[in-house]
């Protein structure tokens, strides 16, 4: 898949968007029993076929997921990221490691111990990074500057959370603005929020990128 992202100016518009049920969403995905195990249940969360999507994957990408939790996502990613790498970032690492010892990808899974304010990436690795949730963002400037450094010019951020816990500031949790202007002050550009909704419930999405220069 190609990819044709311009992310050199800022957008200040937010998005709408509405929660269609669909399993491809124009990926190409190599399905067999084994890959359905695992991007199946995962396809139940919203937020994933939302990020996914916005990822826009190709086969030799390299995805780190900040704060992988359950390795659920990076499972999943498995199924586009063929040649690639998949990197896992997370605070729990023995749990994370027990939940994906089945993956028939389980050797493509590199998981490693860390917080999302000290990313154990090298500088200008990752092509594609996001992390879901801000609950374990305890130093969101930090957090922003690990991601902005670990992506490669050209890179795609997303970061994804429930609309009431999608800010940064504990005064009011549900603004994204700090968030985004704290995006932008860290060099990202294209930096988008995006709203979604499943149901009753409400998603932000920021979406950004690193410049090509």
């Amino acid at each position: 898949m190609s990819h044709n992202h311009n992310h050199d100016h800022d957008h200040n518009h937010e998005h709408e968007h509405e929660h269609i049920h669909h399993h491809s969403h124009g990926h190409e995905v190599p399905w067999s029993d084994a890959v359905a195990q695992w991007f199946e249940p995962g396809w139940n969360d919203p937020q994933m076929r939302w990020v996914t999507h916005a990822a826009e994957l190709a086969a030799d990408d390299v995805v780190v997921d900040v704060d992988c939790g359950d390795g659920r996502w990076l499972g999943a990613a498995a199924a586009w990221v063929v040649r690639g790498q998949l990197i896992g970032v997370t605070p729990t690492i023995a749990a994370s490691r027990a939940a994906v010892a089945g993956h028939p990808d389980v050797a493509r899974l590199d998981l490693r111990f860390g917080s999302t304010s000290v990313l154990p990436v090298a500088d200008g690795v990752a092509t594609v990074a996001w992390s879901i949730g801000l609950s374990r963002w305890q130093d969101p400037a930090a957090s922003v500057a690990e991601l902005h450094r670990i992506l490669r010019p050209g890179g795609r951020l997303m970061i994804a959370a429930e609309a009431e816990a999608c800010g940064i500031a504990p005064s009011d949790p549900a603004d994204p603005a700090p968030l985004k202007a704290l995006l932008r002050a860290a060099g990202f550009r294209g930096v988008e929020v995006r709203r979604y909704r499943d149901g009753a419930q409400r998603y932000v999405m920021f979406v950004a990128g690193r410049s090509r220069v």
